[in-house]
């Protein structure tokens, strides 16, 4: 009976995540296909992870169902830092992927959000577009300002 609670409450926490992320993230622009993608497989891996703790049966494991609790919902942060275009969050998901090939599940999951998030010319635009954009923009609208106070 634990473990379907369990499964079902990780199910709702990953529904509320994404919700979460797409209502009130605010991002300069919708991060292109293989990013999304790559998104939804870091977050469905972290569900995976988050609701396997109810598949512990040693009477003694509360530290590993705690530990795969805020994994999952670590793995699910990671997820959502990559739709807002986080440089770190895309260097975190290649650390995280790097050491999680040797594992049965996780091989198909990192093979595939490397390829997209690392090897596709579209992710690479939308990471260096979101590193770029947060820097000193001399073009906005008080600099512009500036310079019509100037004319006059």
């Amino acid at each position: 009976m634990s473990i379907i609670l369990l499964i079902i409450v990780s199910i709702i926490l990953y529904i509320a995540f994404l919700y979460i992320t797409v209502r009130y993230m605010i991002q300069p622009e919708e991060p292109p296909k293989p990013v999304r993608f790559a998104g939804m497989l870091e977050a469905a891996f972290g569900t995976i992870v988050l609701g396997s703790g109810g598949f512990v049966n040693d009477p003694g494991g509360r530290f590993i169902r705690f530990f795969l609790f805020f994994l999952g919902l670590f793995w699910i942060s990671v997820a959502v830092s990559l739709y807002k275009g986080s440089k770190l969050g895309r260097a975190i998901c290649l650390v995280l992927s790097i050491l999680r090939i040797p594992t049965v599940i996780g091989a198909f999951f990192s093979l595939l959000s490397l390829y997209k998030l690392y090897f596709t010319q579209e992710s690479k635009d939308f990471f260096n577009k979101t590193i770029q954009a947060g820097g000193n923009d001399f073009n906005s609208n008080d600099s512009g300002a500036l310079k019509r106070q100037d004319k006059k």
